[in-house]
């Protein structure tokens, strides 16, 4: 059976310093070992050296020291630390060693080959906590500003971990906490790091602070879920997306008075009132629907006009500059001109959820303009232009 070295040899017996290097009387060193003079007869030759106890003694310990050390740490003391140790050691990358940086000895991982950083450089050693039970990803490709407690996400356009950020279609994917001290992002388990939690709490990812939590939904495109609060510093990491945590829809109109003329041809409606868009989807200035989820959609709309007599008017839907479907056709082949609403809805529309966005076009097909929007001056917000997400 292997022995536990409960008691280095000669713990407590006579011992004496062995030196490193050959010594030149030819007496014991650790570089030579026992000489050729220790095997010659004391009786009959002047060279011969008595048996050394008490350097013998301090051999053993030595031995026996070291690996009563290995037995009850399972790593050795890190080497230039050590008495007699060289100033710095070349370690190989995957060796784990114990140091006492001032409080304490922990545990130390190499991250690379021929180190000799000093355990506390977290660009070459990673500390290694029993105590913590949580998951972490080793890097210090930190963005500009991303500080120790930031949420954060890599960034495909700077090739960064960057400041997470709902809402936007880049940054939300948050993948973890950093600690920039220390280059590693955490990404499971319980970070004690902040203040101010509310105990039993859900947290998630802020839309308005970069790398900040929120207990707020924020009702972004997409919702995160960053985690759980424990007390009033700690918070379980539980990362995960929420696409249903609100209605994602959104509308348009005109404002109640206003008109539009409409010349010969297809023509984007400039509707001017956001009756509800909590996702932010609607641009103003272009007048479009720019969804930030990839999926399906359904876009709806329904104009007041003036339609000529003789004239066809109608909706078509239009997706990144060019016309997809009719939503509706109004055919005048009276004599006499007369008021009309052309209205539909169109058939799922994949949209990517970045670059893709949708318009209303209104469609005159006669030369001469008509007029959109609000009848006899009023009710103009009674049109509208309706987008509606129909999932993946």
């Amino acid at each position: 059976m292997p022995k536990y070295y409960n008691t280095p040899f000669a713990n407590t017996g006579d011992r004496s310093v062995i030196p490193e290097s050959t010594q030149p009387s030819g007496s014991v060193s650790y570089s030579q070992g026992y000489g050729g003079d220790y095997q010659l007869d004391l009786a009959t030759d002047p060279s011969a050296k008595a048996f050394p106890r008490d350097q013998n003694n301090q051999f053993c310990f030595d031995v026996t020291e070291n690996l009563q050390q290995v037995q009850q740490f399972n790593a050795p003391v890190f080497i230039p630390s050590m008495i007699d140790g060289p100033v710095t050691f070349p370690y190989d990358k995957g060796v784990i060693v114990r140091y006492d940086a001032g409080s304490g000895f922990n545990f130390y991982q190499s991250l690379a080959n021929a180190n000799t950083a000093l355990p506390t450089d977290t660009t070459k050693w990673r500390l290694l906590d029993a105590a913590q039970d949580i998951l972490v990803y080793y890097t210090s490709n930190f963005g500009a500003g991303v500080v120790t407690g930031d949420i954060v996400t890599f960034s495909s356009v700077t090739g960064q971990f960057e400041k997470a950020l709902a809402g936007n279609a880049v940054l939300e994917n948050a993948v973890g906490v950093a600690d920039v001290e220390n280059n590693y992002i955490q990404i499971a388990g319980v970070y004690d790091g902040f203040t101010g939690l509310t105990p039993g709490a859900e947290y998630y990812l802020s839309s308005s602070v970069a790398g900040g939590i929120t207990l707020v939904d924020p009702a972004d495109a997409v919702t995160l879920v960053v985690g759980y609060a424990f007390s009033s510093t700690e918070l379980f990491l539980s990362m995960q997306k929420d696409e249903n945590s609100v209605i994602k829809y959104g509308v348009v109109s005109f404002n109640s008075t206003t008109t539009q003329s409409i010349a010969q041809g297809d023509h984007v409606v400039q509707f001017n009132n956001v009756i509800y868009d909590p996702l932010n989807w609607w641009v103003s200035g272009s007048y479009e629907w720019r969804p930030g989820i990839a999926g399906l959609y359904r876009f709806s709309g329904c104009v007041f006009s003036f339609n000529n007599s003789g004239g066809s008017q109608g909706l078509k839907i239009s997706k990144n500059g060019t016309w997809q479907y009719w939503l509706g056709l109004l055919s005048n082949s009276q004599t006499a001109s007369s008021d009309g609403a052309p209205c539909g809805t169109s058939p799922p529309i994949y949209m990517n959820g970045t670059t893709d966005y949708a318009q209303l076009l209104f469609s005159n097909e006669i030369a001469t303009s008509t007029t959109i929007g609000a009848k006899s001056g009023a009710n103009g917000d009674k049109n509208f232009f309706f987008i509606e997400y129909l999932g993946k």
